[in-house]
């Protein structure tokens, strides 16, 4: 097969791979933009803490909130479980990722402007909380370290 063209039976198409490699260039480029324009690349932020919670005990059903709390950006929601322990939701894209976090299985860092959380789950290693106020970072701290 010569390496411009392809074979069919016996007619040969050739094209320029400059052309190609335009075309290619172009249509992925189409495609990421059409994507763009019509939203899917703005993250979804959520909406309430109503919204935190129902996104909550869909994955943890059997879970008993005592409070809830938004971070400053939407993007993450920081619940005390009764019992002890901590859930999380965070949204990440289109989607909301959920966990039940334990004392033993977490580090904390805190910035000026909010908490880093580094976590022993493979699957969510690292994450930033976006806490502006200090009063509720130290809330947020305690409920992450009981």
């Amino acid at each position: 097969m010569d390496p411009t063209g392809l074979h069919c039976g016996t007619v040969a198409i050739s094209i320029d791979p400059a052309l190609l490699a335009g075309l290619v260039v172009g249509g992925v480029g189409l495609v990421v933009g059409l994507t763009h324009a019509r939203g899917g690349s703005t993250p979804t932020l959520l909406s309430s803490e109503a919204e935190a919670r129902q996104r909550y005990l869909a994955d943890f059903p059997h879970a008993t909130i005592e409070a809830l709390e938004l971070a400053d950006d939407r993007r993450a929601a920081l619940l005390q479980l009764s019992g002890g322990g901590s859930g999380l939701v965070w949204v990440l894209g289109h989607h909301a990722i959920t966990r039940r976090l334990e004392p033993g299985q977490l580090r904390l860092r805190a910035g000026p402007d909010g908490l880093w959380i580094h976590v022993t789950d493979p699957g969510l290693p690292e994450l930033f909380l976006s806490v502006a106020d200090p009063d509720q970072r130290e809330r947020w701290r305690r409920w992450l370290e009981a």
